[in-house]
């Protein structure tokens, strides 16, 4: 007689959620005794549609063409890849060209005289719109594009120093270097105290590497500061310097930097070239869609001897098992913070001279002078639609990164903000959505080896799989919490949960 199907319920539906339940429903794997493991996967979204898709627009242009489907928010590719291959997903490559402007503090409006930028962001010095905007021309500078070169170069030379000494053991010569350069600061050094200690100048630290982490983690600036650098450092290794590279997630293990320098370092990155919905779809397909619930939150989590398929709604409740009260602990040391993307058609917003735009647009205040002015500079909502002045704002010019809205003579120009900190135009706002993004902190960092299923992570207790809770998602890996985390954290779930089901063999999964 056969046995009765393990049930699994999969809670959310973002890339993680979608990536687990595909898994599990598309696994073939057998016991020691030949026969097949069963699983009854169900999938639970609180939201009216699955959730990595569910604040993506389309856009009807009123000309009779096919209404343009964008992502909300952005997504693109890298570590991926594979997946999205195996998925049979058209992708397009989109290496991404970057802008930096900032504006200046003495005004809550957008159009105010900024101060003058560092050399080696603007060489000319013009200001339009209150924006400091990048250089036209380097006819009149000769030194200073060295000076930026420079920096760049010293700080990858510092990431690839610091991955390349990190992957040593405790007899190698190697590790009496690490050990006397401080190398094992780098899990609770934060941004601000690793540019101190290498002369990391206050100008390139706050007009260009802040905003650039903070845009890439959604964060403010004071939260990017206080961030652990070896995010950081990884994030240079994957960024090429000639086109300015999308910044994708790093890792601060060791064993994991090397990797990624391997696979990504100077390479292209994708997008998918019908937006994620596509995605969303193969993912789902394979599960029944009796097994699929959506609006469904989940309030409650008990045991029940009933064998009923839906048990009552009840109060909010977790399990209160000993077993699960460091989890529960744990849990509470990840700190989130909300994320606002706008999708509109207000130009205003970037640098006035369109020589000047970039794919993405990256604009900040100025950085405040004393330290304790920065005290309240984290994500202070102003209105609905603009965040205060300690957040980045990042604008991506849709219409420059699709072949089919590129003709600037047929006016379909498209923009999707993140954290504005200027007005857009509430007559051009096509849809808002909030969000919250996991963020790397110290403490974060302190309790994430719990939550990983790697041999040389499991130091001290493990939460996964206590009173059979798994835990995935894109904070529960290594590195900026992005898509890689989603794919990586459910693909080591699916593995270790079929060993505790009893499958002995390791399995393979589809990708």
């Amino acid at each position: 007689m056969a046995s009765e199907p393990v049930r699994i319920a999969v809670i959310g539906s973002g890339l993680a959620g979608l990536v687990t339940a595909y898994s599990l429903q598309t696994l073939k794997a057998t016991h020691p005794d030949g026969s097949p493991l069963q699983l009854y996967v169900e999938l639970f979204e609180k939201s009216q549609a699955l959730g990595m898709d569910s604040t993506s627009i389309s856009v009807d242009f009123g000309d009779g063409t096919t209404p343009f489907r964008f992502d909300s928010p952005m997504r693109s590719i890298n570590g991926v890849f594979q997946l999205y291959k195996h998925l049979d997903v058209a992708l397009r490559r989109a290496d991404f060209s970057y802008s930096f402007a900032r504006l200046s503090r003495n005004n809550d409006g957008a159009n105010v005289e900024a101060s003058p930028p560092p050399p080696y962001a603007v060489k000319d010095g013009e200001t339009l719109n209150g924006f400091v905007t990048p250089p036209r021309s380097g006819k009149n500078v000769k030194r200073q594009p060295q000076r930026t070169q420079f920096f760049y170069v010293y700080l990858l030379l510092l990431a690839f120093a610091y991955s390349w000494m990190g992957l040593t053991s405790r007899t190698s010569r190697r590790y009496w270097l690490r050990e006397r350069l401080g190398l094992d600061r780098l899990a609770t050094e934060s941004v601000d105290e690793f540019c101190e200690r290498y002369w990391i100048g206050d100008r390139m630290k706050n007009e260009v590497l802040v905003p650039l982490y903070a845009a890439v983690s959604t964060v403010g600036r004071q939260q990017a500061r206080d961030m652990p650098v070896a995010e950081c450092l990884g994030e240079l290794l994957r960024k090429d310097q000639a086109t300015m590279r999308e910044c994708l997630r790093s890792d601060s293990r060791p064993s994991f930097i090397i990797e990624y320098i391997v696979s990504t370092f100077g390479s292209s990155h994708y997008v998918a070239e019908a937006g994620v919905q596509q995605v969303v779809r193969r993912l789902v397909a394979p599960i029944p869609i009796d097994q699929v619930h959506l609006s469904s939150a989940i309030t409650s989590i008990t045991t029940s001897s009933s064998t009923s398929l839906h048990q009552p709604i009840k109060p909010p409740l977790l399990p209160t098992s000993s077993a699960l009260v460091p989890v529960l602990s744990a849990l509470q040391s990840i700190s989130y913070v909300r994320t606002l993307v706008v999708n509109h058609t207000d130009a205003s917003i970037l640098p006035q001279i369109e020589q000047d735009h970039r794919d993405l647009n990256l604009v900040s205040y100025d950085a405040p002078r004393p330290a304790s002015d920065s005290k309240g500079e984290f994500n202070d909502i102003d209105t609905s639609t603009r965040l205060g002045k300690g957040s980045i704002q990042a604008t991506h010019i849709i219409s420059r990164t699709h072949p089919r809205l590129c003709d600037s003579s047929l006016g379909r120009e498209l923009y999707q903000t993140t954290n504005p900190i200027v007005d857009i135009d509430e007559n051009k706002i096509l849809s808002t959505a909030w969000y919250e993004r996991a963020v790397v902190t110290r403490e974060s960092k302190k309790i994430l080896p719990g939550f990983l299923l790697e041999p040389s992570s499991k130091i001290g207790q493990t939460y996964q799989g206590r009173e059979n809770f798994w835990f995935v998602g894109s904070w529960c890996a290594e590195g900026i919490p992005l898509l890689e985390g989603c794919l990586t954290s459910s693909e080591r779930v699916v593995k270790e949960l079929v060993k505790v089901l009893g499958v002995e063999k390791e399995v393979r999964l589809r990708w």
